[in-house]
């Protein structure tokens, strides 16, 4: 207190007891760590026999069944991808919970996004004869800068929530620009919004709570754990943004949120110069798009069926699928449009388009959602290399048959499962149950790729690849983690133990054999069993028993390479060797003969060097034949 002179008098000082209230914060934390670390336990230990049950269900598939087991099995499958969906969700909150969750914005195009949610959605709403309907603001920026995966996963949830509590009528998903003074950022307010059951207002205000549902009652139809939405909460607040429901009872809901987004400045975001869009009271999109864009002249249908010669100097025409063949009709229209050097944009409804088959002209194809979106992008990529014809792209996929893989994994039943998954791609896998026996066994083997369990007895994955990393690098022998565990640092440590890359399990045959693909292999084929089966009329049995006796074959003629010093007889034994390889499918090891045979017959070099890489490979062989069949490689 002061005094009339302003001077200190007296003091006051207040004292408070915080330990209980800051104890009751680190128990908080500590529990909250402790949750964390349960539900990605708990996940772990989930993840491992979901991975067997999707594995055997697809094995049993495989065999072939009858219409109504196909139909059991495909049941089945969609129930485990539920609890899969489930345990994520569970995963992600605790991620949130835990401040594990970051945002990782960067440039994305708003068209991927879209289309990624409409692929997600359209099959669930036509399974239950839904119509779904994508409204976008024309004047949104199709390159923008933000975390599309946050922003796609939080769509994800919303639209498929909405999808699961409506029963007929229509979902929508909806993007509006509000106004906003910064520059080179724009304000979007996101709408997903169904005809369905509706929530009513009492329950609203717990909609976004952990482990809650709109309906809590015994007699719910619709299950889950609750977490959709409170994931969907945190990620929105995460992003900037707040999210809101607009409903009641029986009358549907609308959740919206808005978000900040940067502008991408990088890309181009204008139309193409003198571009002429013909349109009509039915091209409601693109109508829209003229009415939003002073840069895109417009010219009436009618009145270009009357005057064609008004199409000929439009640099870019935007023709609506609907308008097409009344255009085609007028001949003069027929050359002008066939004439064209530059594509013309059809806008399409459908995903398809039937043009009489005498027309010739060089069309475009862009969806009629996000249709400005679309249109600017087309611009952006003016100047890139035009994308390959459909029929094209199926092929570029690397061939990866023939290589061999050795799996490590200590249960017996997720390696037959890697198994079939492999086999089924024709490719050679040996399986083995521990680390210690991988890394005594790929010695002799060598193998081209190694999958690689974590959680293991005695030697786990992680220290087993750093192990093995003292002898060879990432390079001459990548290994993968294939693991339950799926944490960002679960990640981390696979990858600072020297692994080339983390998948998780269930194991998802295309993703497996497509981070295979991404392996720069530079060997010939291992084994190609599909050649050798035609060398034996297809006849699975008599190849065994020749593979088996070439083993036998090979043991007799390493040993007496071994002991042979005479220049000739060697050269007569490697002969052989290349002739019973490559008619039995063993490539690698027929080529290797032959350049052996090569260097045998032309260089005077020392036979012990000429003749060491086929000896390693006629071991590699060898081992191979006696697992061959997926045993356990100790066993054999």
């Amino acid at each position: 207190m002061w005094d009339e002179n302003r001077d200190p008098s007296y003091y006051v000082i207040h004292i408070q007891d915080v330990s209980a209230l800051t104890k009751a914060k680190h128990d908080a934390e500590r529990a909250t760590i402790a949750k964390s670390r349960f539900i990605a336990n708990l996940s772990h230990e989930i993840r491992t026999p979901l991975n067997a049950v999707l594995g055997l269900l697809d094995m049993i598939v495989e065999q072939g069944l009858k219409n109504k087991q196909l139909q059991q099995t495909k049941l089945a499958k969609n129930a485990a991808q539920s609890l899969l969906l489930m345990l994520n969700r569970m995963l992600d909150f605790a991620r949130v919970e835990s401040s594990q969750a970051q945002i990782k914005p960067v440039p994305f195009c708003l068209v991927e996004l879209i289309d990624i949610c409409e692929s997600l959605t359209a099959p669930l709403c036509q399974n239950k004869g839904l119509s779904f309907n994508i409204e976008i603001d024309p004047l949104i920026n199709p390159a923008l800068v933000g975390d599309s995966i946050r922003l796609q996963q939080i769509l994800g949830n919303l639209l498929t929530n909405a999808v699961k509590f409506t029963n007929k009528g229509s979902i929508t998903l909806k993007m509006v620009l509000e106004e906003n003074d910064v520059l080179d950022q724009q304000r979007i307010c996101f709408h997903v919004i169904d005809s369905g059951v509706g929530i009513a207002k009492a329950d609203q205000r717990r909609l976004f709570d952990a482990f809650t549902q709109g309906d809590e009652s015994s007699t719910r139809i619709h299950q889950g754990v609750g977490l959709g939405l409170a994931i969907v909460k945190h990620g929105v607040a995460l992003m900037g943004g707040e999210i809101a429901i607009n409903s009641d009872k029986g009358r549907g809901c609308e959740f919206f949120f808005t978000l900040a987004l940067a502008v991408d400045t990088a890309k181009n975001s204008v139309f193409i110069p003198n571009t002429l869009a013909i349109v009509s009271d039915d091209t409601v999109q693109l109508n829209e798009v003229v009415n939003a864009y002073s840069q895109v002249a417009a010219i009436d249908l009618e009145e270009a069926l009357r005057y064609p010669i008004k199409l000929a100097d439009a640099q870019q025409l935007i023709i609506d699928e609907t308008t097409l063949n009344d255009l085609l009709k007028v001949e003069s229209i027929h050359e002008t449009l066939s004439g064209n050097s530059y594509p013309v944009v059809v806008v399409n409804h459908e995903h398809t388009l039937a043009l009489p088959c005498t027309t010739q002209i060089n069309a475009q194809h862009v969806k009629a959602t996000a249709l400005a979106q679309r249109l600017i992008s087309l611009t952006a990529n003016a100047g890139a290399e035009p994308p390959k014809a459909a029929e094209n792209n199926e092929e570029v996929k690397k061939d990866i048959s023939g290589l061999l893989i050795m799996a490590v994994d200590d249960n017996p039943l997720n390696l037959d499962i890697i198994s079939s998954v492999l086999k089924q791609a024709h490719i050679n896998v040996i399986t083995v149950t521990n680390a210690p026996d991988a890394i005594e066994l790929l010695q002799i083997l060598k193998p081209d790729l190694i999958l690689m369990d974590v959680q293991m007895p005695h030697i786990d994955g992680c220290q087993a690849t750093q192990l093995i990393r003292q002898q060879f690098d990432a390079r001459q022998l990548p290994i993968f983690a294939l693991t339950a565990h799926c944490e960002p640092a679960d990640v981390e440590r696979s990858l600072s133990s020297g692994m080339n890359k983390h998948l998780t399990k269930p194991v998802v045959a295309a993703v497996l054999l497509d981070a295979i693909r991404d392996v720069d292999f530079i060997k010939p084929k291992f084994y190609d069993q599909s050649f050798a089966l035609t060398q034996f009329n297809f006849d699975e049995n008599l190849l065994a028993t020749m593979v088996g006796k070439f083993a036998k074959l090979c043991e007799t003629q390493l040993e007496q390479i071994e002991e042979n010093t005479q220049r000739d007889e060697v050269v007569r034994l490697v002969h052989s060797i290349k002739g019973v390889a490559g008619n039995l499918g063993f490539i690698r090891l027929s080529l290797c003969a032959k350049k052996c045979e090569t260097h045998l017959k032309t260089t005077n070099e020392p036979l012990q060097h000429t003749l060491k890489e086929l000896i390693i490979q006629l071991k590699q062989v060898i081992i191979f034949i006696e697992t061959l069949g997926g045993r356990d490689a100790k066993k054999s």
